[in-house]
Formats: structure tokens, sequence, C-alpha cells
């Protein structure tokens, strides 16, 4: 899935990359960022986390880098210095200046969270992917285990596709991505994918990785205990004794009144359609 996303095929809005102190993503967002300079898409770049020499390297066209305290300078002559961590300005900006459409990368989402609270967050990002069709993407970096799970679930809501970045068992230079993509129909697709991604940022062997399989235990089947067991007398009928219950006739009923000689009056009983006659329990005192 993650190749769909890097050819085109499949355009999610917004895309969040989850990582931890395991696995690093920030090379997965390199990655994105070379694919899109590959196929000529004007992104901009907001670099929040500490200057990397990487995305320096790859990408000088529009590299916004934040600066608070003034000390690094102007970055370079097309983009500009962030003074604060107040990026709404920018965007702003970006959305009015520009007359194509646009792919904004965010390296380092963690730390303006840091700085500005989240519904400030939610509604400037929300605002952005809503009104604006100019920004045709936008990728954001996040450290998942910096945020408490209220701000972690919120950036998920928000976002079209989730890349939870985990550390391989096999080697260092592997990694497995979690991804899950809410298309614009409403349905949810989940994958799980491992990747190679070299030092010149390109991404290699996608595969999803064989899971062992699990032996689970056979569930423990409860058996009903059976209340006619260990009983001193039989609740059962053999095939001669169910002969001999059905050949026996019952006083006051119309056969007995037939079987029986002389013209006396005689009482005989015969059962409507309503009674409910149980010949295995006549009393209906027994609990079976």
């Amino acid at each position: 899935m993650i190749a769909k996303f890097l050819e085109g095929h499949e355009n999610p809005k917004f895309i969040l990359i989850e990582d931890t102190i395991n696995r690093n993503g920030k090379n997965l967002l390199n990655a994105f960022l070379k694919h899109y300079i590959k196929r000529d898409i004007k992104v901009h770049l907001l670099l929040f986390d500490f200057p990397s020499d990487d995305s320096g390297s790859l990408y000088k066209e529009e590299l916004n880098q934040s600066d608070p305290l003034g000390w690094n300078g102007t970055c370079n002559t097309n983009g500009r210095v962030i003074t604060n961590y107040n990026i709404q300005p920018i965007l702003e900006d970006l959305i009015t200046q520009e007359n194509e459409n646009i792919i904004i990368t965010v390296d380092g989402l963690s730390n303006v969270l840091l700085h500005i609270s989240m519904p400030e967050i939610y509604q400037m990002f929300h605002k952005l992917l809503s009104h604006s069709c100019k920004v045709k993407q936008v990728v954001a970096l996040v450290h998942k285990d910096v945020h408490d799970s209220g701000t972690v679930t919120a950036l998920e809501h928000l976002a079209s596709a989730v890349i939870q970045v985990h550390a391989s068992e096999i080697g260092s230079s592997l990694m497995i991505c979690h991804t899950l993509y809410k298309k614009p129909t409403g349905k949810v697709l989940r994958e799980e994918e491992q990747l190679c991604i070299t030092d010149s940022h390109d991404i290699k062997n996608i595969e999803i990785p064989l899971h062992k399989k699990v032996v689970r235990p056979e569930p423990i089947i409860h058996q009903t205990p059976d209340p006619a067991a260990n009983l001193t007398f039989n609740l059962t009928l053999k095939d001669d004794e169910k002969k001999a219950r059905d050949q026996l006739v019952l006083p006051y009923t119309r056969e007995a009144v037939s079987l029986s000689s002389g013209g006396t009056g005689k009482i005989f009983y015969e059962p409507d359609e309503a009674d409910d006659l149980d010949e295995d329990d006549p009393d209906d005192d027994l609990d079976i």
C-alpha cells in the first residue's frame, strides 16, 4: 500500500507517520519527499525537529526551518525561518501565494504539539484539509511515545492514512509498517508491510511478512451433567416396555367403556386438544 501512496495511485489527503524511540520514521518521510521530487510535485517542507543534513541536502527549494531563538540565521533564499511554532500564518501564506497544487510535509509535528494545544492544531489542519483545494496532500511525522493517547487518537481520526513504524526483528535496516487507509468511499484497508530504505532514501523490497502460525489450544467442552444418572430407579424404558405401555387401556376412556359389559352408565374421560399429557411424567414433577 505504501508503494501506491508513493506512485500516486492512491492519494490520501493526510498521511500521518507514527514512530517511537525504538524505530525512527524520519527516513520514511524522506523517502516520501524524494518520490514527490521525482514526480515534479511542488513540496513545502516544514522542519521543526533538529536540523537534519538529510532533509537539507535532499530538498532545498522550499525548506522552512524552525529557528525560534534566531541562532541559525536564514536557512536559504527561497525558504523562510520559522521564528515560532505557530504554523497557521505560514500555511495561509502558502495557500495564497501558490498558484498550483502543493504538498506540505511536516517534519516533527511533536515539537509543534509541545507548544500549541491539540485543539488549535486540530482546527488548523481540519480547515487546511477541508477548505483548501490547493493543498493536494499533507504528510506529517509525529513521535507517538511523546504524547498521550488522546492526542494521538485525535490525529489518527483526522488523518486519511496512518502509517505506524516498528522495528524489524530481522535487521536494523528493515522496518515494519502497519498502514491504515480510510478511503473516500468509506472503506477501511489495513496492511502490514516490511520494507528497506537505503541511504539514498529509496524504498526497496516491499513485502508482506509471513507470520508464524500460532497453535491455539483446543477449547475445553464442558458436558452438562445427566440428572438421570446414578439413580436408584430407572427413568428410561426398553422397547418391549414401551410396547406394553402402548397396549395398556386406561380406565374411564372410551376404549375401556366399549370393552366393558352391561348397560349401566359409565364415567369416562376424553382428553381435549389443550390437555398436555406427558406419559413419561404424568404428574409433571420431574425436572428432566
